[in-house]
């Protein structure tokens, strides 16, 4: 499957708003999310799709023709 959109800074802010602000992991249900997120950033996400520190650097997710 391809997915043709783009995750913004803004989309990203927002999740970390949402998601990220309390003080535990936040796991990363959607496989085909988290493999997009491990793609562009391997320190990003861990092997139980958790979210770690480094993502906060993301500012955008180009899955442009991408399949996961």
């Amino acid at each position: 499957m391809f997915y043709n959109y783009k995750v913004t800074a803004t989309a990203v802010v927002l999740f970390w708003t949402g998601l990220i602000c309390n003080s535990l992991a936040q796991n990363i249900p959607d496989a085909n999310f988290a493999a997009a997120i491990r793609s562009q950033c391997p320190t990003c996400i861990d092997a139980s799709n958790n979210l770690l520190p480094p993502a906060a650097s993301l500012t955008e997710l180009n899955l442009y023709n991408k399949v996961y």
